[in-house]
């Protein structure tokens, strides 16, 4: 019984998926979101209500990008929706520098996350920014996104100790750093990004240390190749905790012996290089792998490999084999792929097992390659903003049990990038007000997606700062820096007025 109901499923993914390739109708059935991206429902027998997504990776329009829950690691958890709006023509750095934005087209929760902190299980490249370094020799993989549109899922992640410094360009002496966006430990050298906040994270009681604020000329993507990210040292302090982090900069935070070794070579001006090397084994981290990683802008850790080079994987647990609400991302030579099943439906959809969903990836989208993402009631699908699925979480809603969209710590998109747009109203050095009846929100970079760095009153006075960036467009406004009293950041133009 056990081989015919393995036949029956073989019979029923391959007929179609042959169908398809000799009458060339590979295009039937999709329905275009953006030139590039398009979008398709499958009803199989089960029943089973499957979703997916593809993005063309020779267009040039489009890419893979991701999105975090508030904003911010360890900021809780969002539903996916939320994510989308939130990062929707967003400010992205693209073909080598900040000003292009991008609209989503689709969206697919991320990767697995502790659900009491939306803390990451694993790595993440957010933007161009390496905020969570991927676990080393990790048993799960990885889904990665290149600048020039290659897309691979690597198996094991190897960063050797001391390989990752920091440089004085200058003098080529160097100092190791011990982690991204992770808290202090004794004698450490750790490196914040944006991703970890308006600020850096307090010290622990009697911490004590320095941190030097860099601005960086490119995000701090650990994959970029032998070329060191550079920067310059823009401010010192002598203490930990509490320095303010631009959306283009770095801090490095020190504390015992490193900061000792830091301490009188990163004066104001000084410019620094930070290197990475980063090696990509294949399955079972026993041998080099061809495709390399350099040039990554995106990243994200999931689950299993199901589908390894055309091979559907069996997978022995019991939530591989069980049949359940399911996300994924499949890839070939062509497309990148974004799947999700609806599940736990004896009416409407069942769910599959992994094997189901590695054959469905083979053998209806042609794919070589597949990512189990976290699935269950986290499995969600966003299309034009909207949710196009029937995720299966419980919310209790006036003590009624509904289901609704949970909230997850991560997403991976589909975007569409846009031509940059700037306005010439202000002048660096030019005096400025909050000219609303209402309160102003000043941000960490040009966007309502960056974090809150202040709440400004009406009428407050400022001046306009120098940034090769001022007046550009972002979720529907233009940005400016500026300074007001002791506060520093970016405020939207339409709640700006010109003068004092």
């Amino acid at each position: 019984m056990r081989w015919l109901n393995t036949a029956c499923i073989l019979c029923l993914f391959l007929i179609p998926s042959i169908d398809a390739r000799q009458t060339g109708s590979e295009h039937a059935g999709w329905e275009p979101l953006a030139e590039g991206i398009s979008y398709r429902e499958y009803f199989l027998p089960g029943p089973n209500h499957v979703y997916v997504t593809r993005l063309e990776r020779s267009n040039p329009n489009v890419i893979i990008e991701t999105s975090l829950a508030n904003g911010t690691l360890g900021g809780g958890l969002e539903p996916l929706s939320s994510q989308v709006e939130r990062y929707d023509g967003s400010l992205i750095y693209h073909d080598g520098g900040w000003g292009e934005t991008y609209q989503v087209a689709a969206a697919v929760n991320g990767g697995f996350f502790d659900p009491n902190t939306g803390g990451l299980s694993n790595g993440m490249i957010h933007s161009g920014w390496y905020a969570r370094r991927f676990e080393d020799r990790q048993t799960v993989g990885g889904f990665f996104w290149r600048l020039d549109h290659a897309a691979l899922i690597a198996e094991c992640i190897v960063q050797p100790p001391g390989k990752q410094r920091v440089v004085l360009l200058e003098s080529s002496r160097s100092i190791v750093f011990d982690g991204i966006n992770t808290a202090r430990g004794e004698d450490q050298l750790i490196i914040y990004t944006p991703q970890i906040g308006p600020a850096t994270p307090p010290s622990e009681p009697g911490g004590t240390g320095l941190e030097v604020l860099v601005e960086v000329e490119r995000p701090l993507t650990a994959l970029a190749g032998s070329e060191p990210v550079r920067g310059t040292v823009r401010a010192l302090q002598d203490h930990l905790g509490g320095t303010n982090l631009p959306f283009d900069h770095i801090v490095l935070s020190a504390t015992g012996r490193a900061a000792e070794l830091m301490a009188g070579n990163f004066p104001p001006g000084t410019r620094i290089g930070v290197e990475f090397e980063i090696r990509h084994l294949g399955q079972g981290c026993r041998e080099e792998n061809k495709a390399d990683l350099y040039g990554v802008s995106t990243a994200l850790g999931g689950g299993d490999v199901f589908l390894r080079a055309g091979a559907v994987i069996p997978l022995s647990d019991l939530g591989a084999v069980l049949r359940n609400p399911r996300t994924a991302v499949a890839l070939d030579d062509r497309y990148v792929y974004f799947i999700v099943v609806d599940g736990r439906d004896k009416l409407r959809s069942l769910g599959m097992s992994m094997v189901e969903l590695g054959l469905f990836a083979k053998l209806r989208l042609g794919a070589a390659w597949a990512l189990a993402l976290d699935g269950g009631g986290s499995s969600t699908m966003v299309v034009r903003g909207e949710v196009v699925n029937h995720p299966n979480s419980e919310t209790v809603v006036q003590a009624k049990q509904e289901k609704t969209p949970r909230g997850v710590a991560n997403g991976l998109m589909m975007v569409v990038l846009q031509p940059e747009q700037r306005s010439t109203r202000y002048q660096p050095g030019e005096q400025l007000s909050i000219g609303t009846a209402g309160e102003a929100n000043l941000r960490t970079g040009p966007g309502t997606n960056y974090l809150l760095r202040s709440v400004l009153a009406p009428g407050s006075s400022g001046v306009v700062l120098d940034h090769p960036l001022n007046g550009v467009y972002a979720n529907g406004h233009y940005w400016w820096e500026a300074a007001f009293d002791e506060h520093e950041g970016w405020v939207s133009e339409a709640v700006l007025a010109a003068g004092s």
